[in-house]
């Protein structure tokens, strides 16, 4: 489970954006998604994903190996930094909580500190499909973007010896600066 957590926290780093409904406290006002509009210090205040494993049975069935639930809490000044030129950092630290169940098994709990400090590199919005990509990775949804409020929420599905790994998760950003 070391590597979804690897994964998971990967992506989140990769995948800073916004969340779309009135829900979010952000009004229902969308601003255009744009490197000028985006620029600036934001912190995070959701953070979750779920991995869930299956395989393929021999009668066509999809049976269920193991699954894995993450989300943070206990913010640390767990900031991303935009800049109008396409780079982002990411600082400060957050407490994560995986439960993981194998199985019919009773689910196990871990949490750790999880450390942004010296986390960097570059993003791309695209304004037509509202999508965000870091360091030329996969393109993330921005769900929602209101100039102070953004939601990101991907995924991905990956067949490694047979089983099937399908990981989401979401991100939410308020702005302070």
């Amino acid at each position: 489970m070391k590597f979804l957590k690897f994964f998971l926290f990967t992506a989140a780093l990769i995948t800073v954006v916004a969340c779309g409904s009135d829900d979010d406290g952000g009004g229902s006002t969308t601003i255009e998604l744009n490197t000028t509009n985006f620029a600036g210090t934001y912190e995070i205040t959701l953070l979750q994903g779920t991995e869930v494993i299956t395989t393929t049975g021999s009668d066509g069935s999809t049976i269920f190996l193991e699954s894995e639930t993450f989300s943070a809490g206990t913010f640390d000044d767990a900031m991303y930094t935009f800049n109008a030129d396409g780079t982002y950092t990411a600082s400060g630290a957050y407490v994560a909580t995986y439960v993981t169940t194998i199985g019919t098994q009773a689910p196990v709990t871990d949490t750790e500190i999880e450390d942004l400090d010296d986390e960097s590199g570059t993003y791309t919005l695209n304004a037509t499909d509202r999508t965000i990509s870091f360091d030329m990775d996969s393109d993330e949804d921005v769900t929602f973007f209101d100039g102070n409020n953004i939601t990101v929420i991907g995924g991905d599905v990956d067949v490694f010896e047979g089983d099937t790994f399908t990981y989401t998760y979401e991100i939410r950003l308020k702005r302070v600066e």
